[in-house]
């Protein structure tokens, strides 16, 4: 009797670690930095602002996580922050965010900020790329738009 228990006993700690073993060799994190350009435009500014600046990609298992842009030009910055969101078997994801824009008014020297409201279009190998482009769907001042790409 006792026997079969622990043959039973030993085939459940078996079969748990195997399932522990799997889990984490299945999902494991791949973080992919990027290199980001975006055109700022505002009714003040006479031309759009070219920024450029960096971020990195979270791939972890069919989640992607684009984290936050930092982008910076001489006299303008700007921030996205984006939600984490599913990857498809064919590695495109869609993704959401928000982003705030800051910039110096050159008719005035005012501080101007801009919020925006982001949807980006990507797609990833999950290893070592990750591409796409993101546009504003919403800004806090109308006319005002934020648009760029990112590359590995």
């Amino acid at each position: 009797m006792k026997t079969r228990k622990n043959h039973i006993l030993s085939l459940l700690i078996v079969g748990v670690l195997a399932a522990i073993g799997t889990s984490a060799a299945d999902t494991y994190a791949v973080i992919i930095p990027v290199k980001t350009k975006a055109l700022l435009a505002h009714p003040a500014l006479p031309n759009s602002i070219l920024l450029k600046g960096t971020g990195n990609v979270e791939v972890l298992g069919a989640t992607v996580n684009l984290g936050n842009f930092y982008m910076n030009a001489p006299k303008a910055k700007a921030l996205i922050d984006w939600s984490p969101t599913s990857l498809s078997s064919s590695g495109w994801f869609k993704a959401y965010g928000s982003g705030r824009a800051k910039f110096k008014n050159p008719s005035t020297g005012a501080i101007e900020f801009v919020s925006f409201r982001m949807i980006s279009k990507g797609r990833t190998d999950s290893v070592g790329r990750a591409m796409g482009r993101f546009v504003d769907i919403y800004a806090s001042v109308p006319g005002a738009g934020l648009k760029g790409k990112y590359r590995h």
